[in-house]
């Protein structure tokens, strides 16, 4: 039997489950769960989508469709007991991988500081770094950083107090009692000793030498001299066949960026899943179009874009509704539009709309390049969606061959939309449920949050009553799922969204089930969350009837909380009846109900939200009272943030640098160092000119073209929005 004991099961929804195997790192327990995952790929298991391993746990994600959670639940267990079973496990033939390394100097300029803090000479902690043999523990926090067991204790020292905003690919560090490889350009906050010149992850193409859970890893010194320190390629070749022409970036939105339905299958090796937030919307938008369900679209937050089209294609708008016209004309959501060679599809300017993404599918789908499995941007990581980061003015989109099919059986439904925030969002409970108390899960289950300014494609950060859960809310890294529901040492809720890292060490009190998954996509900053917790029979049940509409949007077909009819010309419109669902956002939600019953006239006033709204188009007003909503309990209206920044005046003589997501702004990499540029520098094409911290993550802000900073908008350590005015540029004219 094993020394570790038998699995302990935790459901993570309809699709997921974790199985726990200890309560500490151990070398031998790492190798024993590598040598599971392998024991399940062997098997090659229908209905297994994705495996997840870590330090203790592995997650399995599968498809209810062709496997029930206890026939997975199961295997697992069964294959625990044979790999603990097998003698030979004790002595596994794992792969030894020997990783040269260039230590000190430019390739480690922190080993002088190691040494200083450990008592050691320099030399003596390179001999002693490079004469253990690690174990790969887990892959996380980027795609291909591996987290290595085994580093002498002597060598633990503590992550610096001020990350660096970038890491040279390939350097070595120390974090902790933890060592490891940075494989791509990312922030990082640990100690850097040296680098090798090995890549250990190309993201244009994938290779056997990529290290994976179980590997021994050595580390190997040589000089400088015979390190030659490349770049990953990051190359890709362009699919350029039946491509029908190219769709043109006129205003780039806010963090709009190509996204199928992303890259599953991949977890092992710190790749996330990503793709489309919203994936049902995308999905309705493919089917209108007769294109597959996991063509690639464009996915913009908040902010949309503006396409012009330089061949004739067919498009269709999903998701959240800005507005849209086509050449000046209105464009209804789920509306299929032929567009002609020099045609531009844009929204309204002063267009608010109610949720907070939407897509941009076109018939064949956006043709860029697939790097590891899917066209969706990686933003993160900085690959895929063609270009490696958020879309921007002037780039260009090809598309791809047209399907023989160009309609959808299914019409999309009218009046598609409902405030994202009406029914509470449901959940199961979460791997860590037992460190919060009564209190804790009562506060939970019955007062609202609101979605924070500084949530992105990775995660929704809540704000409201803090969560404290017992013992602190530090674990040991773990797998984590879509929907999974962290809670910070602050107490803070953070949801995870289809961006998220694959790995997590905080505290998890409950997962949001996958039928919710599309509706947290929508929620934008300022609008109000509140949970409920189902059973997990509730919840393959909500994913089963989830299954059948792939529709894009909110569902109309729920008896609670829509503001939406099924039959818009007979029916009355349903006002929300919550007191905190009067936020500017659900205001316009009535508002567009009323016009699309043709009222003329009406009067609202709701007391306990201090509110009265007022319509007449000439009908004249109703001899009706005003209709009032009382509660036990009320809360005071959502605090809305305030609007993006309109177009800049001077675009004709400035370019503008906004922030590319939420986040906390610094001007300069650490409370000591100088400014990274001033008002009247000159700056490069691409140059850093700040970093935006979030969720525990460094974001580089960079010029988008060469010019002079002729003003700084926002100060060193403010909070900002999406899309809020960082600098302004005059540029110079130079090439990018």
């Amino acid at each position: 039997m094993s020394a570790f004991g038998t699995p302990e099961i935790t459901p993570l929804g309809a699709t997921a489950l974790l199985a726990r195997f200890g309560e500490r790192i151990d070398r031998d327990l790492s190798l024993r769960i590598a040598g599971l995952v392998d024991h399940l790929d062997q098997q090659n298991v229908p209905g297994i989508v994705d495996l997840i391993p870590a330090y203790t746990t592995l997650i399995v994600l599968f498809d209810p469709d062709e496997a029930d959670m206890q026939t997975i639940a199961g295997l697992v267990d069964v294959g625990w007991t044979t790999i603990a079973d097998n003698p030979e496990s004790d002595n596994q033939q794992v792969r030894l991988i020997e990783i040269p390394v260039v230590y000190g100097g430019d390739a480690g300029p922190d080993l002088e500081d190691i040494a200083t803090a450990t008592g050691l000479a320099a030399e003596e902690v390179v001999r002693r770094h490079s004469s253990e043999t690690y174990t790969v523990g887990v892959l996380g926090f980027s795609p291909g950083f591996a987290f290595l067991i085994g580093l002498p204790p002597e060598l633990e020292s503590p992550r610096r107090a001020s990350p660096r905003t970038r890491v040279p690919p390939g350097s070595v560090g120390i974090g902790g009692a933890q060592t490891g490889i940075y494989p791509l350009p990312t922030p990082g906050g640990w100690s850097l000793i040296g680098r090798t010149p090995r890549v250990m992850f190309d993201p244009a193409r994938a290779s056997d030498d990529e290290l994976t859970p179980g590997d021994r890893v050595r580390f190997i010194s040589i000089d400088a001299g015979d390190a030659i320190f490349p770049e990953p390629s990051g190359e890709v070749e362009r699919n350029d066949d039946g491509g029908s022409g190219p769709i043109e970036i006129v205003q780039a939105g806010v963090q709009t960026s190509v996204q199928d339905l992303g890259r599953p299958g991949q977890a092992r090796l710190g790749i996330t899943p990503g793709g489309a937030a919203d994936r049902s919307a995308l999905i309705a938008g493919n089917r209108l179009l007769g294109n597959a369900a996991d063509a690639a679209g464009i996915e913009w937050t908040l902010l949309s874009p503006a396409i012009r089209v330089d061949a004739p294609c067919r498009i269709v708008c999903t998701g959240a509704d800005p507005g849209w016209r086509h050449n000046g004309a209105s464009v209804e959501i789920g509306q299929v539009v032929s567009l002609a060679a020099g045609d531009e599809l844009d929204a309204l300017p002063s267009g608010q709309p109610l949720g907070a993404r939407g897509y941009i599918c076109v018939a064949g789908g956006i043709d860029v390049p697939v790097v590891r499995g899917s066209r969706s941007l990686d933003l993160s990581a900085g690959f895929g969606g063609g270009v490696g980061r958020a879309l921007r003015k002037g780039d260009w989109l090809p598309i791809g061959k047209q399907s023989d099919n160009p309609h959808a059986d299914n019409p999309y439904p009218q009046d598609n939309w409902s405030n994202p925030s009406h029914r509470p969002f449901r959940v199961v409970r979460g791997p860590q449920a037992d460190r919060f108390d009564h209190v804790a899960w009562s506060i939970f289950l019955t007062e609202p949050f609101t979605i924070d300014t500084q949530s992105n494609r990775m995660g929704l950060r809540l704000n409201g009553p803090a969560l404290v859960p017992d013992g602190g809310a530090d674990v040991i890294s773990e797998g984590v799922v879509t929907g999974a529901i962290q809670v910070t040492g602050s107490g803070q809720p953070i949801v995870l969204l289809p961006g998220r890292a694959t790995i997590g060490g905080y505290t998890k009190i409950a997962t949001v089930i996958e039928a919710d998954h599309d509706r947290l996509a929508q929620l934008r900053p300022g609008a109000t969350i509140r949970f409920a917790e189902i059973s997990l029979e509730e919840a393959d049940d909500a994913w089963r009837e989830m299954r059948p509409s792939t529709y894009g949007g909110l569902r109309l077909d729920d008896d609670e909380g829509s503001v939406m009819s099924e039959d818009a010309a007979s029916q009355t419109p349903t006002l929300p009846t919550e007191t905190d669902d009067w936020t500017p956002d659900g205001v316009i939600s009535v508002i567009r109900e009323l016009a699309n019953h043709d009222v003329r006239a009406f009067s609202l006033r709701v007391e306990s939200a201090g509110l009265e709204i007022v319509i007449d188009r000439g009908g004249g007003l109703p001899d009706l009272p005003a209709r009032a909503f009382q509660h036990a309990e009320t809360f005071p209206p959502t605090k809305q943030p305030d609007s993006i920044p309109a177009e800049n005046p001077k675009a004709d003589q400035f370019s503008v640098i906004p922030a590319p997501l939420l986040g906390t702004f610094y001007r300069r990499t650490s409370p000591d160092s100088p400014m990274l540029v001033e008002e009247g520098d000159t700056v490069d094409a691409g140059q850093a000119v700040g970093i935006i911290e979030v969720m525990k993550t460094y974001h580089e802000v960079t010029a988008p073209v060469a010019g002079r900073v002729t003003r700084v908008i926002v100060e060193d350590g403010a909070s900002v929005e999406f899309g809020e005015l960082l600098m302004e540029l005059e540029p110079t004219g130079k090439d990018d």
